[in-house]
C-alpha cells in the first residue's frame, strides 16, 4: 500500500500550507489603524491573505440511504430499504493568498467538515453511520512575473463513511462552483458492488506545471498519485493511483487552439487478486479548443485508450476514448454547459477488470431576479462490462453487465446577503441494470442554511 513515506509526507504538506502566514514578512498588522480599515463586505483579510470561515446546517431526506434494489431476486434472497433524515453540521475555513500580475508566490488552503447524524435508522445502524468527514486541501503556486510559467504543488486528505469520491488538485479546478466537475468521481461501480456507505480514507497529492515559451504555444507537464484505503472486508479494494502527462497546445488564430494531450497511469492494488489486478495505462488525445462565438466556447479531445493487466492479459482492453465540454452563455444571467466523455475505468465487479463508462451531463444556471438563482441538472451514465459472468441472484444465468444510469436536480439558492445563502434541492436518481441486484432508484431532498464570509 502507500509507503510510510507518503502517509506522513503529505498530511505534514499540508498542514505547513499554513505557515507563511507567521514566517513570511507582511506588512505590520494594526488592530485598531487609525481611521480604521473598510473591508468589502463578507471578507476577512490579513494584509493580503484573505480568511473564508464558514457554517453550514442541512437536513436531508433519502428513501434510499444504501442505493439498493429493494426486491425479491430470482434466487430467493430479499433485499430491502432504508430511507431517513440526516441532519448534518459543516464547518469550512478557507485561507488564500491569491497571486496577482507580477506576484511570484501564492498559496490556499481548504477545510469541510461534515458532522453527520441519522435521525431514525435503529441502533446499532444509525450509531454506526453517525460520523465526523473530514476534507482538507491545499497548494502553493509559483509563477515568474512575466506570466509565461506557472507551478502548483499541492494535495488533498479525505476522510468520509460514504463514497462521495471526487477529486483535488488541478483536476477539479474549473470555473466556479455551479459549473460541472471535469469528471465524474468514478465511484459508482464501487458503491454498486460493496455499498455505499462505507469507511474511505483518501490521501492526493499533485504538481501541475505550464510553461508558454511563446504567445502562441502553451505546454504543461502533471503528476499526481492517489492512495485509497476502504473499511471492513472492502479493504481488498485498496489501490494506489499514479498518473504522469502533459499536453501542448499550439493556438493557431484567436479563436481555435490545436493540441495533443497524453497520461500515462498505473494503478497498484495492495492485494492483487483475480479480483482486482494491477494495470498501466496509457491514453493519448487529440484536441481542439475552439471559441465559437463571443457567447459560446468548446473544448474536444478524442482519442485512444490501452490497458495492460500484469497477470490477466486476457483482461488487457483497448477502446477509442473522448472528452467534449460546451459552455453556452448568452446572457449575463443564464450560462448553460454540456459535458460528454469516455473512458476506460477499473472495476470491482467480481473478476471483470474495467468496463467502458459513457457519460452525458447538462447544467443550466440561472438567475431569477436580484437574489435568486437555479441550478438545473441532468447525468445520464452508461457503464458497459463488455464481458460476460453468472448473475447468480438473477437465478445464475450467463449475462454482460450493462448499467444505465440517471440523475436529475434542481435547486433554487436565496442569497439573504452576499455571505448567507438558504437552499432547497430535490434529486431523483435511478440505475437500470441487466442484473437486478444492481437497480436501484432515490428520491433526496435537501434544505440548507449556509454563510461563509
Amino acid at each position: 500500500m502507500v509507503k510510510p513515506f507518503f502517509k506522513t509526507f503529505i498530511p505534514a504538506c499540508l498542514f505547513l500550507l499554513i505557515l507563511p502566514v507567521s514566517t513570511l514578512a507582511f506588512p505590520k498588522f494594526d488592530i485598531f489603524p487609525k481611521g480604521g480599515i473598510k473591508l468589502e463586505e463578507g471578507q476577512i483579510r490579513w494584509g493580503r491573505i484573505h480568511f473564508h470561515p464558514g457554517f453550514a446546517f442541512e437536513t436531508k431526506y433519502d428513501d434510499n440511504i444504501f442505493e439498493t434494489a429493494n426486491k425479491t431476486f430470482n434466487n430467493g434472497s430479499i433485499e430491502g430499504r432504508e430511507e431517513d433524515v440526516i441532519f448534518t453540521n459543516k464547518p469550512s475555513l478557507g485561507i488564500e493568498l491569491q497571486r496577482g500580475a507580477g506576484d511570484v508566490f501564492g498559496f490556499y488552503f481548504e477545510y469541510e467538515g461534515e458532522d453527520e447524524h441519522f435521525l431514525g435508522l435503529n441502533e446499532p445502524l444509525g450509531d454506526t453511520l453517525n460520523g465526523f468527514n473530514h476534507d482538507i486541501s491545499g497548494g502553493v503556486n509559483f509563477g515568474g512575473p512575466g506570466g509565461r510559467g506557472d507551478i502548483t504543488i499541492g494535495g488533498r486528505y479525505d476522510k468520509s463513511n460514504n463514497l462521495r469520491g471526487g477529486s483535488g488538485g488541478s483536476a477539479s479546478q474549473i470555473d466556479d462552483g455551479d459549473e460541472l466537475s471535469v469528471a465524474d468521481s468514478g465511484k459508482g461501480d464501487l458503491s454498486s458492488n460493496i455499498g455505499s456507505r462505507v469507511d474511505n480514507e483518501t490521501i492526493e497529492g499533485y504538481l501541475d506545471i505550464i510553461y508558454s515559451p511563446s504567445r502562441i504555444f502553451k505546454l504543461k507537464f502533471g503528476a499526481d498519485v492517489e492512495a485509497e484505503e476502504f473499511g471492513g472486508t472492502s479493504s481488498s479494494q485498496n489501490v494506489d493511483t499514479y498518473n504522469i502527462g502533459g499536453s501542448f497546445f499550439w493556438q493557431a488564430t484567436p479563436l481555435v487552439a490545436y493540441g495533443v494531450k497524453y497520461n500515462h497511469r498505473i494503478i497498484d492494488f495492495e492485494k492483487s487478486s483475480s479480483t482486482n489486478d494491477n494495470s498501466n495505462s496509457d491514453q493519448i488525445y487529440l484536441a481542439l479548443n475552439w471559441k465559437i462565438s463571443k457567447l459560446i466556447s468548446s473544448e474536444f479531445a478524442v482519442g485512444f485508450d490501452t490497458k495492460r493487466f500484469d497477470k490477466l492479459s486476457g483482461e488487457d482492453r483497448e477502446d477509442l476514448v473522448f472528452q467534449i465540454y460546451v459552455k453556452y452563455r448568452p446572457t449575463e444571467r443564464t450560462r448553460l454547459s454540456m459535458r460528454a466523455h469516455r473512458e476506460i475505468i477499473d472495476s470491482s465487479f467480481g473478476t471483470i477488470q474495467s468496463y467502458v463508462r459513457t457519460s452525458l451531463r447538462l447544467q443550466l444556471v440561472q438567475k431569477l431576479g436580484k437574489r435568486f438563482r437555479a441550478n438545473v441538472m441532468s447525468r445520464f451514465q452508461n457503464r458497459d462490462y463488455q464481458r460476460s459472468v453468472v448473475d447468480t441472484k438473477g437465478g445464475g444465468v450467463v449475462r454482460t453487465r450493462v448499467d444505465n444510469t440517471f440523475r436529475g436536480s434542481v435547486a433554487v439558492i436565496y442569497e439573504i446577503q452576499k455571505w448567507l445563502e438558504a437552499k432547497a434541492k430535490y434529486e431523483y436518481r435511478q440505475t437500470f441494470s441487466n442484473f437486478d441486484d444492481k437497480d436501484y432508484r432515490s428520491n433526496v431532498g435537501i434544505l440548507e442554511i449556509s454563510a461563509k464570509y
